[in-house]
């Protein structure tokens, strides 16, 4: 599993004129990517490229990379809106109450009271807190609840929501 490619961001446009670029991190908050030392880009036309990070900084939108092989505006442009993986094995770790996406997904979770309402589908960032994107049995709809404390609660291979009442109706689509 250390060497499994996880999607952590997005290119997002020229940063400069000697290839840096601006990259939008798909979780809010997330700077996992300032430890990657290998970036694989994939295209939305299918296009693969793994390049070797040589620099990467934090700024205050976004996060701004440079990669062997990218040295100018025109080839960052043939990689804009590429979804950006990084190895699984360099994710930094984490406290024991916070948990990467890709742990999360497809976990069953269940209402205070055991009933299993469906599984993980995704976190959604809205902000101040990451939503909890619930898919019902079937999976043709979801719900959401805020990921905060004392309403989610991640327990071994589960996920424990106690939503206000009224909450998952109101969230269904």
């Amino acid at each position: 599993m250390e060497d499994e490619l996880l999607a952590v961001a997005k290119v997002g446009r020229s940063h400069g004129l000697r290839g840096e670029m601006r990259i939008w991190p798909l979780t809010q908050g997330s700077d996992a990517i300032l430890h990657a030392s290998v970036l694989t880009f994939v295209a939305a036309d299918g296009r693969r490229g793994r390049f070797k990070v040589s620099s990467v900084r934090g700024v205050s939108k976004g996060i701004i990379v440079a990669v062997d092989g990218i040295a100018s505006r025109e080839q960052v442009a043939d990689w804009k809106h590429a979804v950006v993986h990084m190895l699984q094995g360099e994710l930094p770790g984490l406290d024991e109450d916070e948990w990467y996406e890709y742990e999360l997904a497809g976990l069953p979770v269940f209402d205070i009271r055991g009933q299993q309402l469906g599984s993980v589908g995704r976190l959604d960032g809205h902000g101040g807190h990451d939503v909890l994107v619930v898919l019902e049995p079937g999976g043709q709809t979801e719900f959401q609840i805020p990921f905060v404390h004392g309403m989610v609660e991640v327990e071994e291979a589960r996920v424990v929501v106690d939503p206000p009442d009224g909450l998952v109706d109101a969230t269904r689509t």
